[in-house]
């Protein structure tokens, strides 16, 4: 069958006369009875029986042949999945059984229709089992694909263009929303509006794309702005909305300072609904009265040409009529309604200028904040309030004044500027973050805020035999020694206790940390306690020869009873790893390269290589990064930077890894986009950018101005990256010091987000979107006390919490300002929040950005040079601004353009701030510009720069002052910085070949508190076209050494900003638990100042939840104990263990030693206690402590019930301990002295048997 040799024969031999054996002869050779493989024909077979007869029989067998197939095919079209399959069958045996191999098991149709392109296999087996099989591949001829750009009208009008790329299979054909259009690709004199194209091409396809082309028009041209009557300027931050008979099409909202929009042409009423910004009203003079107006316009009037809401009134659209014009402007409105009546006719809508009140720009500031102490704690304020308002000369206020929340005496406030000094204002303290807050009765939104501390000014300790002092200090490193260059800590409580448990001293450690009390008994002991009320950022530092806790026992005439405290966030080992986020020029698909990298902090020079941790494909491009000690994880945010491409969770992607592992691993992350955050406000949004990635080289023309290339060595013009870079994706993020939150930076909405990660648990295999519960977001611009911006808009990215308080970067972008070059309206501030209620803002510093820099390249043999002076931010590429600080050669290019991008603290408070330059991340090195289908190579550089504010008192100085020795060196200006006095950090400069560059700094920064040096990110830190770190010292502002991360041209930046953020792997702070046992002789459960330690006691640390042996120590001379680690040489750990463990479950055991029973002094079944010198003792009783903190004098101790552990009936403390770092101190433990009586009966042994008997009597 089948057209194969599978035929056969079966053959049965049947003879009467049964007389074998038979010879058997077929016609074809074989001698077999049956026979198989046959081929198809005649075969006949001779049969001779044991006599002789014969018989013979012929069999014919016939072909079957096997099936054929041909397979007709429809190819798909334009994508649709409209492909076809008609199969043919001829030959083989029916019925047939068909088998697609793209459709699901059982008897599949002859015939397909509705494919998509691809291969397709058929199996046919007829009746007889024969098998045919084929294939046919559809191919698809695809619909065009389509980009699209525009360019926006001016106020010329109607000169806007539709740039549109297809790629296909032509000729095409154009079908425009408008019919004017219809035939072009092109468009051109294009009107402001949406318009929509459907191409179809030479097969029929088509695709439809829209395009908006927007309004770009002069605040002097009367199109629909919003402004200010009083001053012309432009308000931004309104919104409209409009509602009709027709469909509406909102083409501006106002919200950038202009409104318009467009009908579909139905006539009737359109209501348009205006929301002025927060604080301020329509005008109620400068608009016309109900029912009046010229063509349905508002008509401002008045006013001169140079106010553009003093112009003419502009017809509404060709077909508007006089029929109604009303507008509610009545007090307290809030939306404003403007009706408009419409015949048919333009649908295109024009509206004109709307005219504001109370939108002045609204100065208010507190300064010259002085606060004077006396006696110690006695203290009084002195500040000045100014404003600057020139609504208040038609409109006075009053404003109000608080001090640490006490109401002070009003302002009453009737010109336009004007100042009000307060003196002397009594103020309770010590205290921290303490406001003086000013605000108008009447314009609730324009307040302003001024933090101030109250620092006890106790004067230190002198020798006398009645003073008790010592000094409280910042012990960095938590080893119990005061070192030179740790500060002392200020706002220590300090009391003391004589030894009837009386109160006799109270008082508090100064500026220095110096603190004394007087008027003590010689020779008398005293109890000594210290507290940190005010400071809870704080914990106790490790006992140690400077520390001796906070509880001490001492005689006067000593300055050495000295307390060391550490803020866990502080912490950090000598050589701790860093990891920096790097870039990568391309879309990163594909791309392993590192962009987050590790380096060793003592690294200097070219190697060792950084440790590629992550690369580009798997992240993309990020700048900030935040490390949790606690468990070891890192966190990295996205970030937009022109040239190079987001990681796989875009623009609102946070990544999370895992550097407790070895390499480490990526634990997986979140994304923000589109959540609704906890405490209400709109949806989270991060913003978009228009990018295509595309394998090889971007388009030509047009085509390629939204495109990436996936390959690190090709150029991109990534168009619409460049305006957006700061303004959308994150800027910088941290985490508090208490790790419970991380905080981000939102660039697009300019909102600081926070997200609980106490319950948060990175998943790898399922990424998510964070439910809202643990996010929550903060409007910066409706914060109290936000920094006002003349003619630009206040742009934040920098972040940090330092003590208690975060810090927020901002500066005012000056893009709106007529000055290209050092505009004045540009300033940088650093405000403070509270973030556990962050709602104000506290400006720290403040500086105008106008100042005079160092060049961003100098010419050595000649005299080019290139200035670094700021610019405005600018959106759109501009050969003039970029060429507006000169040229060093002709593909070299700048403008630098500001921004707070990080803050640190050094060791005595001073704040480092990094200046970030935007144009580096605007423009890579050898890549085109941001200019429509642009194909002219540029190298971008980078000119940021490092600003020292020096803590001066309450403030900060900048650039100068007594934490500030600045040391130019020859050669450098002596007019720049801030103060126009020569700059700090003179090192942050490179010298090579015939060129120095001497602002280097991109931004960003770490550093390490007891270093000294502030470890900065600077482009050529030892050779050029190369990214590293500088080492900045603080004391002389010389770089110390430098470390090179990454060296290149167009892959890694050049001389632009390579890297990005850079943090320091600090190990969690350690935790030591223990102190005291005394002998409590009044039996009160207080640490009395006349009563003895114990010493000689085995302590026992067992893990309460496993029962096992932790570690044994002995308390010494002064009855201290301690649980530090295993390499204290006082203390012996067990099975494994090295040292505590933050919230673990301990139980600390008194008289027992848990590895030798023979040295237990504590017997459970008397429940005595036997001291080594044979005194007994039994436990005092709990919690009895006295004063402000009973918890640091009491006694802890109780006696374990019966639980099956090593530690029954013995005297206990159970004890959880806390987070990294928290030290604690008060586990304390008193025991009574037992009073022993010896003797018995003194008798007459009557009958000589040792044995008092009846008879036997006493002897009296």
């Amino acid at each position: 069958d089948c057209g194969m040799s599978n035929g056969a024969i079966d053959l049965t031999i049947s003879d009467p006369d049964g007389t074998g054996p038979y010879t058997i002869a077929w016609s074809d050779g074989p001698a077999t009875e049956d026979r198989t493989g046959l081929a198809p024909g005649m075969y006949t077979v001779m049969v001779t029986n044991g006599i002789s007869c014969t018989s013979s029989l012929t069999v014919n067998l016939d072909a079957s042949s096997a099936p054929e197939v041909t397979l007709f095919q429809t190819n798909e079209s334009c994508t649709a999945a409209n492909g076809a399959i008609d199969l043919e069958i001829t030959g083989g045996t029916g019925p047939y059984t068909i088998d697609w191999d793209n459709l699901p098991g059982g008897t599949d149709p002859e015939d397909q229709t509705g494919l998509s392109a691809g291969t397709y296999n058929v199996t046919v087996t007829d009746a007889m089992g024969c098998v045919a099989t084929g294939t046919v591949a559809l191919t698809d001829s695809p619909v065009p694909t389509l980009s699209i750009a525009s360019t926006a009208e001016t106020c010329t009008g109607s000169d806007g263009t539709i740039d549109l790329t297809v790629d296909g299979i032509g000729p095409f054909t154009y079908d425009w929303s408008v019919d004017a259009y219809d035939g072009q690709e092109d468009p051109t004199g294009v009107s402001t509006g949406s318009y929509s194209v459907t191409v179809t091409d030479m097969n029929g396809c088509t695709a439809t794309t829209t395009i908006l082309v927007g309004l770009e028009c002069t605040p002097n041209d009367p199109l629909g702005f919003i402004y200010c009557e009083t001053t012309g300027d432009i308000i931004t931050g309104g919104t409209i909305s409009v509602t009709g008979p027709g469909a509406v099409t909102i083409l501006a909202d106002g919200s950038e300072g202009y409104y318009n929009f467009e009908t579909d042409g139905t006539p009737g009423v359109y209501t348009i609904a205006y929301t002025p910004p927060a604080g301020m009203s329509l005008s109620t003079t400068n608009l016309p009265a109900t029912g009046s107006g010229t063509g349905g316009a508002l008509d401002p009037t008045g006013g001169s040409a140079g106010n553009p809401g003093f112009d003419n009134p502009l017809e509404i659209g060709s077909g508007s009529t006089d029929s109604l014009s009303m507008i509610d402007y009545s007090a307290g409105a809030n939306p404003y309604y403007l009706q408009i009546e419409f015949d048919t006719g333009d649908p295109y809508v024009v509206l004109n200028n709307l005219p504001l009140e109370n939108c002045s720009p609204c100065n208010l500031e507190i300064s010259n904040v002085s606060v004077n102490c006396n006696n110690g704690t006695d203290f009084t304020i002195d500040f000045t309030v100014n404003w600057d308002f020139a609504d208040l000369v038609a409109n006075p206020d009053i404003i109000d004044v608080t001090v640490a929340g006490v109401g002070q005496v009003a302002v009453n406030a009737n010109t336009a500027t004007g100042s009000q000094n307060y003196t002397g204002i009594p103020v309770s303290g010590p205290g921290y973050g303490l406001l003086i807050e000013a605000g108008f009765s009447n314009r609730t939104s324009c307040l302003a805020a001024k933090e101030f501390d109250l620092v006890a000014c106790t004067d230190p300790c002198a020798s006398a035999t009645t003073i008790a002092g010592g000094v409280t200090f910042q012990d960095y490193n938590n080893d119990g020694t005061n070192a030179p260059d740790e500060p002392g800590q200020e706002n220590v409580k300090v009391e003391i206790y004589d030894c009837d448990g009386m109160l006799v001293c109270e008082t508090w450690s100064n500026a220095n940390g110096d603190w004394a009390c007087t008027g003590l008994t010689p020779g008398e002991t005293y109890r000594v306690e210290f507290s940190l009320p005010l400071q809870t950022w704080l914990e106790p530092g490790f006992e140690g020869p400077d520390n001796g806790t906070n509880v001490q026992f001492v005689q006067p005439g000593t300055c050495d009873v000295n307390f060391g405290v550490v803020n866990p966030a502080d912490y950090c080992q000598e050589n701790p790893d860093m990891v920096l986020t790097c870039y990568e020029n391309g879309s990163g698909s594909g791309n392993t390269n590192g962009v987050v990298v590790s380096v060793e902090y003592n690294n200097s020079g070219a190697t060792p290589m950084p440790t590629k941790d992550f690369n580009a494909t798997t992240v993309g491009t990020v700048w900030g990064i935040a490390y949790q000690k606690s468990n070891s994880r890192a966190f990295t945010s996205a970030f937009l930077k022109r040239h190079s491409g987001f990681g796989p969770r875009g623009a609102d992607g946070v990544y999370v890894f895992d550097y407790s592992v070895d390499p480490p691993a990526l634990l997986g992350g979140f994304d923000l986009q589109g959540v609704v955050p906890s405490n209400g406000g709109p949806a989270i949004d991060l913003g978009t950018v228009n990018r295509t990635n595309v394998a090889g080289a971007i388009s030509s023309g047009a085509a390629g101005n939204y495109q990436l290339p996936n390959s690190r060595t090709q150029p991109s013009v990534d168009l619409d990256a460049f305006g957006k870079v700061g303004k959308m994706s994150f800027g910088d993020i941290d985490i508090e010091e208490d790790e419970s939150r991380i905080w981000l930076v939102n660039l697009y909405q300019r909102t600081l987000i926070s997200v609980d990660l106490s319950t948060y648990s990175p998943d790898l295999a399922n990424p998510a979107t964070l439910p809202a519960s643990m996010v929550r977001q903060y409007p910066i611009l409706s914060f109290a006390g936000v920094p006002s911006c003349s003619n630009g808009d206040i742009r934040p990215f920098g972040l940090k919490f330092k003590n208690g308080r975060g810090y927020l970067g901002l500066v005012c972008d000056g893009s709106r300002s007529a000055s290209t070059i050092q505009p004045p309206e540009q300033e940088a501030f650093v405000v403070s929040f509270d973030p556990k209620n962050p709602t104000s803002f506290s400006t720290e510093v403040q500086f105008p950005l106008n100042y005079e820099r160092e060049p961003y390249y100098q010419q050595l043999s000649g005299a080019n040079e290139v200035k670094a002076r700021w610019e405005r931010w600018m959106d759109t590429w501009s050969n003039t601004q970029v060429e507006a600080n000169g040229i060093a050669f002709g593909s070299f290019v700048t403008a630098p353009q500001p921004l707070v991008a990080d803050i640190e603290f050094t060791e005595n408070g001073s704040m480092v701030i990094g200046l970030m330059d935007r144009f580096a991340h605007q423009q890579g090195w050898n890549q085109y510009r941001a200019i429509s289908a642009d194909r002219t190579l540029r190298n971008g550089g980078n000119a940021g720069d490092i600003i020292l504010a020096a803590k001066s008192g309450q403030s900060f100085v900048l650039e100068q002052g007594e934490n500030d020795t600045k040391s130019t060196p020859a050669g450098f200006k002596t007019n720049d910085g801030p103060t126009n006095a020569g700059e700090f950090f003179w090192g942050d400069f490179f010298t090579g070949f015939d060129a120095s560059h001497h602002e280097t700094a991109l931004g960003s920064m770490a550093y390490r508190i007891g270093s000294g040096e502030v470890t900065a990110i600077t482009f050529d830190p030892l050779e050029f076209n190369s990214q590293g770190i500088s080492w900045l010292n603080t004391t002389t502002g010389a770089k110390d050494r430098a470390y090179q991360v990454v060296s290149g041209f167009i892959t890694s930046f050049g001389k632009g900003a390579g890297l990005g953020d850079i943090e320091l792997r600090c190990d969690p702070a350690p935790i030591q638990i223990g102190n005291y046992v005394w002998a409590d002789t009044d039996e009160d459960g207080i640490q009395d100042a006349c009563e003895s330690p114990i010493p000689n006691i085995p302590v026992s640390l067992y893990n309460k939840t496993t029962g096992e042996l932790v570690a044994v120590t002995t308390t010494d001379a002064d009855g201290e104990y301690y649980f530090t680690n295993s390499a204290d040489p006082d203390e012996t750990w067990y099975n494994g263990y090295t040292g505590l463990d933050p919230n673990t479950q301990y139980a600390v055991v008194f008289g027992l030693d848990g590895n030798n029973a023979a040295n237990n002094q504590y017997n459970p079944a008397t429940g005595y206690l036997t001291a080594a010198g044979g005194q007994v003792y039994q436990l005092t009783a709990q919690n009895t402590g006295e004063g402000n903190n009973p918890d640091l004098n009491d006694s802890d101790g109780m006696i374990a019930g019966p639980l099956g552990q090593p530690w029954d009936g013995f005297p206990i403390i159970m004890y959880t301990t806390g987070g990294n770092g928290q030290t604690d101190h008060s586990l304390d433990a008193g025991f009574l002295p037992v009073s022993v009586s010896l003797g018995s009966t003194v008798f007459v042994d009557n009958n000589n048997d040792g044995v008092q008997n009846g008879a036997d009597a006493g002897i009296p």
